[in-house]
């Protein structure tokens, strides 16, 4: 999203084979393992982002981290709070965050470092553009709110130019835009976003419909939760197999499926797209 602390939403390129990662935070990027048991305990969050922290160092922006979370009461000093998280953790074992966004799809934040600590810096410029794009969207009159969707479809049209991968991941109804994967693609005419296995159905009649989703460079994890008990999220899963996976919320120290279903992801791409995977055998 930035480079020299300049954000051009419309013409920044960066090379192939990157995948940028757009999570929740609590109970999918924070699993209910470690909200239980409270991050600062080392024996688990420790191992667990060592995970992330690991696979980022393999590769120059080989996994960009972007939290978008629901907080939105008193917003900025939750989010902080998010980032007092993972100054707990072991140096090492910190993943980077590019950046967090509140109040589901609200403002962006750059993460900066003083005294060895995450700050949460607004960014003007970024969030200027992000808010135009958001207003064009809305015009549209879509049936649906924009919210956590909105930085979704902005490094969606990104990944397109720059053979990357976008993987988004939720698992409350405060997700369920961003989960939607008719929110990503060209409506007909007077069509609304589906809400609901019909109309995705009656949409799906429609060849090139059909056909935008397959085009799309993202994956989707429902983590397990309030949408992944939802009928029509359920429908999404079953009917788009190789665009949504489905992540079970670990209970026991070791395990990490959220990660293990990003590393499952990117090599399913791999096998999608020879450009991305050439990138990444660089």
């Amino acid at each position: 999203m930035k480079t020299n602390n300049t954000y051009n939403i419309q013409t920044l390129s960066f090379k192939a084979g990157k995948t940028i990662f757009l999570t929740d935070y609590d109970y999918t990027f924070k699993p209910k393992l470690l909200k239980e048991s409270q991050i600062t305990h080392p024996d688990i969050a420790n191992p667990y982002y060592s995970c992330f922290s690991n696979f980022q160092k393999q590769g120059k922006d080989i996994l960009d981290i972007y939290i978008t979370t629901g907080r939105c009461q008193d917003a900025r000093r939750s989010c902080t709070k998010i980032l007092e998280d993972f100054d707990e953790l072991e140096e090492a074992n910190r993943p980077i965050i590019k950046g967090l966004i509140d109040n589901n799809g609200g403002s962006f934040f750059d993460i900066d470092k003083m005294g060895g600590k995450g700050v949460l810096v607004y960014n003007h410029e970024y969030n200027e553009q992000r808010n135009k794009v958001r207003l064009k969207k809305s015009k549209k009159e879509l049936g649906q709110n924009i919210k956590k969707d909105l930085d979704a479809m902005i490094e969606l049209k990104k990944a397109k130019k720059n053979n990357d991968l976008v993987i988004v991941a939720g698992d409350g109804d405060n997700d369920k835009s961003f989960l939607n994967i008719f929110t990503y693609i060209k409506l007909p005419k007077n069509s609304k976003i589906p809400q609901d296995i019909e109309n995705a159905k009656n949409l799906l009649k429609n060849k090139e419909i059909k056909n935008q989703i397959d085009a799309l460079p993202i994956k989707i994890l429902i983590v397990e939760g309030e949408v992944s008990k939802d009928d029509y999220y359920k429908y999404l899963l079953e009917t788009f197999p190789n665009k949504y996976k489905y992540v079970k919320q670990d209970k026991k120290t070791g395990e990490n499926t959220l990660f293990n279903t990003i590393k499952e992801s990117i090599e399913s791409y791999k096998k999608e797209n020879k450009y991305f995977k050439k990138s990444l055998n660089r």
